[in-house]
C-alpha cells in the first residue's frame, strides 16, 4: 500500500492511500506491505484517533483525489484548450473543494458531517 511518511526517515506513517499521490503535495512518500511494523503501529495510532483528527484525515483524502481531478482541467484552461463541458467541470471541482474546506463549519461537526457530493 501506499503510505506518507512524517519525514524523510520513513519511521512513522502518516496517512495511507490506495494510489501514489502527487509528490508536491503529499512528500515523503513510500510503499509497506499490511505486516509493516511501521503500518501496524499506524493502525494502532489510527484507531485512537480523536473525531477531529479523523474528519480532518478524511477531508484531506478527499481533497487530494479533487486535486488531482482538477489539475489537468486547470491545465486546460491556463492553456486556452478547454471545452466547455471541462470548464463547466473545472469549476463545480473548485466548489468541491470549497465545500470540503468548510465542513468544520457544519452544526455537528466533526461527529455529524454532510460530506459534499463528488462532481461527475
Amino acid at each position: 500500500m501506499f503510505v506518507q511518511f512524517e519525514d524523510p526517515s520513513e519511521r512513522n506513517i502518516l496517512r495511507v492511500f490506495s494510489v501514489p499521490q502527487d509528490l508536491s503535495i503529499w512528500p515523503h512518500q513510500g510503499v509497506v506491505q499490511d505486516d509493516d511494523p511501521r503500518y501496524l503501529a499506524f493502525l494502532a495510532v489510527s484507531r485512537a484517533a480523536s473525531p477531529e483528527e479523523l474528519a480532518a484525515s478524511e477531508r484531506d483524502r478527499l481533497l487530494s483525489i479533487a486535486a488531482i481531478r482538477v489539475a489537468p482541467l486547470q491545465d486546460a484552461e491556463d492553456l486556452g484548450r478547454s471545452t466547455e463541458d471541462e470548464a463547466r467541470l473545472l469549476k463545480l471541482w473548485k466548489l468541491y473543494r470549497v465545500d470540503l474546506n468548510r465542513v468544520e463549519q457544519q452544526a455537528g461537526y466533526p461527529l455529524q458531517i454532510t460530506w459534499p457530493v463528488e462532481p461527475s
